[in-house]
């Protein structure tokens, strides 16, 4: 049984019981993430002695989500339908698979992430200015706090305005006339009006499956990202402050070391995670700029499709925004590590300075794809321009009828 990390036993005076608070916040934050992916479940209970309930309930919630996801895929090749109906049931069944793989791959690795979570208390430079070390992890808890609330209403509007406003959509139709001729997403299946809003009804409760997710993911990921920022910024502050005390700079160097690979396993994390997000959604923008030049849309249609492209944007952008983070962090220690005035220590120490400084140099970033696409800040628009090709693609076997 794995026994989660809580903040070590400490004196009570004022600033150690400062630290313990907020030592316990950035824990409670984590095991918000991860009780979204465990769909409301103790991580306590998960890590623990699980029991077959448990097991039976969490295979049939991912079979389910699986296997509707390749049913939105492959029917569609079965039924008439046009073009874009087609597409459409594409880009969402592959989404649902990407969200799944997602799903899988945390659980099956949670005892691994509890595992190689960077100990922030345990490690020299934060011992060495554990003042610093509260007043860093208080600044950058503020904005992931802000974002993370801010993406979820965001999410949660897209969600609603999917999966409600097409129930709403066919209901109101059904009513008025009788039929739901117009109803164009879920058309391609030839069923009478109750299972079309069947259908709908489950494409709704995917989502908010893969919202469950979405939010996991983004709690899990860049908490973890956090926590190297934040250790980059005490080691920064220790080395400067300790730059004449060598026996505590050998700690800060152990202290580099840890951090780097603690950086790389996450890396290797983030990268098959994000892998399947932006595959699904390069699909997504093609798809988009297809149904944009066929078909003359409305006020509502607009709506639709801004709100479906922005909880897609907005996961690409929270991805870039953490891996630019960790590159930028580790890259900060070797300003820091010059700082020291390496040039004026002997020998030994000057060449474990460089050493510092050329690792701290190195270039840390998820390449995903075979390495085609690079996760940073502008990939969104990255992925926009590739994206373009696929599109005129899709245009030109649209215009010859091969789809």
């Amino acid at each position: 049984m794995i026994r989660l990390r809580l903040p070590p036993t400490i004196n009570q005076d004022t600033s150690q019981k400062n630290i313990k608070t907020i030592y316990e916040e950035l824990d409670s934050q984590f095991h918000t993430g991860i009780r979204f992916l465990l769909m409301g479940a103790s991580p306590e209970k998960f890590l623990g002695k699980l029991s077959l309930t448990y097991v039976l309930i969490y295979l049939s919630i991912i079979l389910f989500f699986m296997l509707y996801a390749l049913f939105e895929i492959i029917v569609p090749f079965f039924f008439p339908g046009d073009f874009l109906e087609f597409m459409n049931h594409i880009y969402f069944g592959s989404y649902c698979l990407a969200f799944g793989y997602q799903w899988i791959y945390l659980l099956m690795n949670l005892n691994n992430i509890y595992l190689n979570r960077l100990n922030i208390e345990s490690l020299y430079s934060t011992q060495a200015v554990s003042g610093i070390a509260e007043a860093a992890l208080r600044k950058n808890l503020r904005p992931f706090k802000i974002a993370i609330k801010c993406s979820i209403a965001l999410w949660s509007i897209t969600i609603l305005a999917f999966g409600l406003g097409s129930l709403i959509e066919i209901a109101v139709e059904y009513l008025l006339t009788g039929e739901v001729e117009s109803y164009a997403i879920m058309s391609t299946f030839p069923f009478p009006p109750w299972g079309q809003m069947l259908v709908t009804a489950l494409n709704f409760v995917t989502l908010n499956m893969g919202f469950a997710e979405v939010v996991a993911m983004a709690y899990i990921s860049s908490l973890l990202a956090l926590e190297i920022e934040t250790q980059c910024e005490i080691l920064c502050a220790a080395m400067l402050q300790d730059r004449d005390d060598w026996f505590k700079f050998r700690g800060y160097i152990s202290d580099h070391a840890r951090i780097i690979k603690n950086a790389k396993w996450l890396i290797g994390i983030l990268e098959s995670l994000n892998a399947p997000t932006v595959f699904s959604a390069y699909i997504l923008m093609a798809i988009e700029m297809v149904v944009l030049t066929l078909v003359e849309p409305d006020g509502l249609f607009f709506v639709a499709m801004a709100s479906d492209l922005m909880g897609v944007v907005i996961i690409l952008i929270f991805q870039g925004w953490i891996s630019s983070k960790i590159t930028l962090s580790l890259q900060s220690i070797s300003f820091a590590a010059y700082q020291t005035s390496w040039h004026e220590q002997d020998k030994n120490k000057a060449l474990d300075l460089m050493i510092v400084t050329q690792m701290a140099q190195r270039t840390y970033v998820q390449k995903i794809l075979l390495g085609t696409v690079v996760i940073e800040r502008g990939t969104v628009l990255q992925i926009a321009r590739s994206a373009y090709s696929f599109y005129t693609l899709l245009m030109v076997l649209q215009s010859n009828k091969t789809l």
